[in-house]
């Protein structure tokens, strides 16, 4: 690379610092920026800005000069003088626009990106250094990562996710809720799951507020979006908490049918030990008990059960034994409705059931509870559970833990 010769801008702010324009002020801090001279370009910057303001060109390059030298650094560096970093950002801030060619945007991104790394995260300034930045002013096209040769989130779409994060982080839910609002309207390409945990967060602050139907849409529309997130479990214990115990217990149900016998999931039979005690359903609160037992005793976390009645069976007999009690018996714990299957198809295995109120409602073969031949005409017993409809993009219900009573 070539070395711009410099010598005759250096000659003239030597002599006469007044008598540059506004072109070559800007070439000369941008040169001596480029060619690495920071301190140098630091130096001419301020001078231009105390002796002549009447010239305004060359503050971007200026205050680039700036944040190449205590801006853009590693956090340790950051650490060591916070009050240096801060200093020389807010003095960025304060003579440069948020506009293009600008160190402004960078500036606020850096000051987010070490408040963030801190523990605890200071919330207060985190959200003021995010206010910051307009948004109207931040472009809404996908960053490009070259090393992947892959799109990122753009400008506009890593501050809305920040500021709907920032805002629920700070129990500020009606505020959540407004910016996941005009981020789902302002921006319709996501990356990196923005979209789903967005939403989350969105349903998370409505259950918040009281606003349970609203919550339970998004929670519904997430199910199997989210890793490590079970949204009917996030249900159950929402309208548990409410001692609405009917619905709460569909949503347990449903997901209990669905899991099988999985001793993993110790979270799920607290939760139906919970529900069957509420209910004072006390035959399967023993049952559940003592599979929660059984199962730590095969895990080698307690070596003997007192009063086991069934002391030769293992975890797994048990299971089969509380599933037999609680199919038995589910009027104890959610709603049952009676109706009659008008129709069926059997290559998609899917159909409708006729209601008591001679509405029709969606069933799935997959979800009755023993595995029967559906014919048309059946008259079974179901629980309603909310459900929601992708390509509809509604929430809905459905027919679950289907059983048959007989055929008409």
């Amino acid at each position: 690379m070539t070395k711009v010769d410099l010598s005759g801008y250096a000659k003239k702010f030597e002599d006469d610092v007044t008598s540059f324009n506004d072109y070559e002020a800007t070439d000369y801090v941008r040169s001596l920026k480029n060619e690495g001279l920071l301190d140098e370009a630091i130096e001419v910057g301020s001078t231009f800005r105390s002796m002549c303001p009447n010239l305004k060109g060359y503050i971007n390059q200026y205050g680039y000069a700036l944040y190449n030298k205590h801006i853009n650094i590693p956090v340790n560096k950051i650490s060591e003088n916070e009050f240096l970093f801060f200093s020389f950002a807010n003095d960025i801030l304060g003579m440069c626009k948020q506009e293009k060619y600008s160190p402004y945007e960078v500036t606020v991104n850096r000051m987010i990106k070490y408040i963030t790394s801190q523990n605890p995260i200071n919330y207060d300034k985190y959200l003021e250094t995010l206010k910051l930045l307009d948004p109207k002013l931040l472009s809404d096209q996908p960053l490009l990562i070259k090393e992947r040769n892959q799109e990122g989130e753009s400008p506009l779409e890593r501050w809305y996710r920040q500021m709907v994060k920032v805002h629920y982080d700070m129990q500020n839910y009606k505020d959540c809720i407004t910016y996941a609002n005009n981020a789902l309207a302002m921006i319709h390409n996501f990356h990196y799951r923005n979209l789903q945990w967005i939403k989350y967060y969105r349903a998370c602050s409505q259950v918040a507020l009281g606003n349970y139907e609203e919550g339970q849409r998004d929670f519904l529309a997430l199910q199997g979006q989210i890793r490590d997130i079970n949204f009917y479990e996030v249900l159950y214990t929402t309208y548990s908490s409410l001692n609405d115990d009917k619905k709460a217990n569909t949503f347990l149900l449903y997901d209990l049918y669905q899991s099988g016998y999985d001793v993993t999931k110790t979270d799920l039979f607290n939760n139906l030990l919970k529900a069957c005690q509420k209910a004072e359903y006390t035959a399967l609160a023993d049952l559940v008990s003592l599979f929660l037992k059984k199962v730590e005793k095969e895990a080698g976390k307690i070596t003997e059960i007192e009063n086991d009645p069934y002391a030769n069976e293992d975890s797994g007999i048990i299971y089969d034994r509380l599933m037999e009690e609680l199919t038995a018996h589910l009027d104890k714990l959610v709603e049952r409705v009676q109706g009659k299957v008008i129709y069926y198809n059997k290559e998609k295995q899917f159909g409708n059931i006729k209601t008591p109120q001679d509405d029709t409602i969606f069933f799935r073969q997959a979800d009755y509870i023993y595995d029967e031949e559906v014919q048309k005409y059946d008259v079974v017993e179901y629980t309603v559970i909310p459900a929601y409809d992708r390509k509809k993009d509604e929430q809905t219900s459905r027919a679950v833990l289907l059983t048959l009573e007989y055929s008409d």
